[in-house]
């Protein structure tokens, strides 16, 4: 990220001839970065990007009042993970698989060693 600073130096050693490979130089930005600041009417604006929900924000309620609970003890991080993930808090995300659903298995007929014949499949 170039400054306002870096960008007002470009464009006055700009202005006093200098070529862009030679302002790359002096100021340490790749030639690229030098033209598009170059080519920029106004400063460069930044903007915030947006807030995106972690992993754990369904969970950080639970977590908070169980570190309040525990204080002034400390609570590890692998004692909070296995109350996270004890059977009455986390739902699976497989669903079982019922038995009648499965393919039926089709029998084989036998392969014995001395045979010449690859295993049939």
């Amino acid at each position: 990220m170039v400054l306002a600073e870096g960008v007002m130096e470009m464009r006055i050693l700009k202005r006093q001839g200098l070529s862009v490979r030679e302002i790359a130089r002096r100021t340490g930005h790749s030639r690229n970065t030098v033209e598009r600041h170059l080519k920029r009417e106004g400063n460069a604006v930044y903007t915030a990007r947006p807030a995106v929900p972690g992993k754990l924000d369904a969970y950080k309620a639970f977590m908070s009042e169980r570190m309040i609970a525990a204080h002034p003890e400390r609570l590890p991080g692998t004692v909070l993970l296995g109350e996270l993930r004890a059977p009455s808090r986390v739902t699976s995300r497989r669903k079982p698989r019922v038995r009648s659903q499965r393919k039926p298995t089709i029998p084989r007929p036998p392969f014995f060693s001395g045979q010449t014949s690859t295993c049939p499949t």
